[in-house]
């Protein structure tokens, strides 16, 4: 039976369940701590890496506010893990039986471009069509608007926001997270929400319940895979711990090198490994370059490389990053110990992925995967997740690479750099990676760096050809020009 009008405007719901989504930093914590009035959520260079619920009293009402991971606002659907897509669609299950509003954070100091607006759509549908009419825009950095309304705003940034806008009918809001004080910010906003809640008869969002048992087997399932993973590479490191105490070596020098695609923090783990604490310039590395110090009491070298682009096969890579690739291995002589492939642990990686990631690999020559350990970047999102549940989540592909590897991987917090027990269980990896390859060093063929030197002078020469034929052509022309000047002004003189 439908309600009438009266009893629709009568609807006060005594509870209110809000899930805060959005991109990363896009004030989502900030947002929460505002509405609950008090500093629940961690803000700041804490990042949130799995959804966590708060609660509390307002006028009389109980609300309760889930803070959800923000996603990547440079990725697409299709480069973000799969954990993460799970993880967002569970984020309606943190407030039983359902959210009754979904607060979309987008920040008013960003461009919210056709490709944001792409990001957004692909992520909501993870959560159906109906997600939409639960859904309002919360703007945050309200105090850049100025003297402008956020309606001006709106009309002002581009088709992009206005159809995120008509997507959500029309329900906005906007946060000064700055003015924390002022309540009125708040008492606005779940006045919009009460709105809400009456044009949509008391209803809330409902996660689907087969979707819900089919992630959570998934995750019972990786879960009990990740934790074989986790033995076998534990006895492994066992294993080598016994022929390492039997051994009478010992590594004075180590050398390392650095390998992975293009962004994935390779500069950042050197780093790390060095003890290095200087600020990265953001700059891509563009040569191969080798930094050396100590770790303890054993010399380090560690050579940092140019990185390829995540999905491309090496015959789409140019000719300047092979030959830098290459030329790696002859910067710490009289061979590399272990070679560092870096992997990003909060993206996707799927077959073309690990194409590419073989065809670069193999440059150095097929014996390069039995002295590999995969380094996995930016632990610090996976939350309450292992390493293993992402290697297990992610599918064939990077369950064969780590495989082809070894089972020898590796993850990192570089927002930790300090945290000296990550670089000391790294380096007790390398130590006993080496030891299983005998303590000697990969040496590479000289016939390459032999080859890469002989080409490089063939282009130099080439080139410096090419120049002083332009500048020829350059010369001839100028004077041609100069001629014609000539030949023109005389003509003129002469016609006077």
């Amino acid at each position: 039976m439908e309600r009438d009008l009266g009893e629709k405007d009568s609807i006060s719901p005594s509870e209110i369940r809000l899930v805060l989504i959005g991109g990363r930093w896009a004030g989502k914590s900030s947002c929460g701590n505002t509405i609950l009035g008090e500093g629940r959520f961690e803000c700041g260079r804490t990042r949130t890496a799995q959804s966590e619920a708060r609660h509390t009293e307002v006028e009389g009402r109980r609300l309760i506010v889930v803070d959800a991971p923000g996603w990547k606002c440079s990725l697409s659907l299709t480069e973000i893990p799969e954990r993460d897509k799970q993880s967002f669609k569970l984020n309606a299950s943190k407030c039983p039986p359902g959210p009754n509003v979904f607060l979309l954070v987008i920040p008013i100091d960003c461009a919210f471009s056709g490709e944001q607006r792409r990001i957004v759509e692909q992520h909501m549908r993870l959560l159906r069509e109906q997600a939409w009419r639960y859904t309002m825009v919360l703007f945050t950095c309200g105090d850049i608007l100025g003297k402008k309304t956020i309606e001006q705003h709106i009309e002002s940034e581009g088709d992009a926001l206005k159809w995120l806008i008509d997507k959500c009918r029309h329900r906005y809001h906007v946060f000064n997270n700055k003015e924390k004080s002022d309540s009125s910010q708040v008492t606005q906003l779940l006045e919009k929400i009460n709105e809400m809640v009456r044009h949509n008869e008391g209803s809330y969002y409902e996660v689907d319940e087969q979707t819900l048992n089919i992630i959570e087997t998934k995750q019972r399932e990786v879960a009990e895979k990740a934790e074989k993973r986790r033995r076998r590479a534990e006895e492994q490191r066992q294993q080598m711990k016994t022929v390492l105490e039997e051994s009478t070596e010992t590594l004075q020098k180590l050398k390392i090198v650095v390998l992975g695609s293009r962004g994935v923090g390779k500069t950042s783990v050197g780093n790390t490994i060095l003890g290095i604490k200087e600020t990265e310039d953001g700059r891509r590395t563009a040569h191969s370059v080798a930094r050396q110090g100590f770790v303890g009491k054993t010399e380090v070298t560690v050579v940092d490389t140019p990185g390829w682009w995540k999905s491309f096969l090496v015959y789409d890579t140019t000719e300047a990053i092979i030959e830098e690739v290459k030329l790696s291995m002859f910067l710490c002589p009289p061979g590399t110990h272990v070679f560092l492939l870096v992997i990003d642990a909060d993206a996707s990686f799927n077959a073309d992925h690990l194409d590419a990631v073989t065809t670069h690999m193999e440059l150095l020559g097929e014996e390069v995967w039995r002295r590999t350990i995969v380094v996995f970047t930016r632990g610090d999102w996976l939350g309450s997740n292992t390493i293993e549940q992402y290697i297990e989540g992610e599918g064939e592909a990077m369950q064969s690479l780590v495989e082809r590897c070894g089972n020898r991987y590796h993850v990192i917090d570089n927002k930790n750099a300090d945290d000296g027990t990550q670089v000391k269980e790294l380096l007790e990896k390398i130590t006993e990676t080496v030891a299983g390859n005998g303590w000697e060093h990969f040496a590479p063929d000289e016939e390459i760096f032999l080859t890469i030197q002989e080409k490089r002078r063939q282009v130099e020469e080439r080139a410096t050809l090419r120049e002083s034929q332009v500048k020829a052509r350059r010369r001839v022309l100028s004077g041609m020009v100069q001629s014609s000047s000539i030949i023109v002004t005389t003509v003129l003189h002469c016609q006077s």
